[in-house]
């Protein structure tokens, strides 16, 4: 993927993000970005799950830059109230494997993904019930 293009996705995530919320108020900024992850999540698997889409058919989509532009922008919102939480654990589990995927992966991974990104979902709630 060119620089262009991964800009073009960057901005317009940020937009999006950006008209849905306020921007001191990450308890909002992350809902928005955790149903939005999932929900690209959901599509880049559904395209990795198609048997004549190799990994690096996946990884090269836009589905993937997506996901990896949602993985960033939770990282910078999350590191502001998730220090040394069970959240951050699992966010930093979710997100480093999300960042290793290459084309060389197994498709396995994508259930490794969804699972992790399940259990950063639940952590989530957990904090929020709590004030984050």
């Amino acid at each position: 993927m060119d620089d262009r293009r991964r800009e073009e996705l960057l901005k317009s995530l940020q937009e999006r993000l950006l008209e849905a919320t306020e921007p001191g108020d990450v308890g909002s900024r992350l809902a928005w970005l955790f149903a939005h992850l999932q929900e690209y999540l959901q599509r880049w698997k559904g395209f990795a799950d198609i048997e004549q889409v190799s990994m690096y058919a996946v990884v090269e989509s836009d589905l993937h830059e997506v996901l990896l532009i949602g993985v960033a922008l939770v990282d910078a919102e999350i590191k502001l109230i998730a220090a040394e939480s069970r959240l951050r654990v699992e966010w930093d589990e979710f997100a480093r494997i999300v960042r290793e995927i290459n084309g060389e992966s197994d498709k396995d991974v994508c259930d490794r993904v969804s699972s992790r990104l399940d259990a950063v979902w639940m952590e989530l709630e957990k904090s929020k019930a709590g004030g984050y």
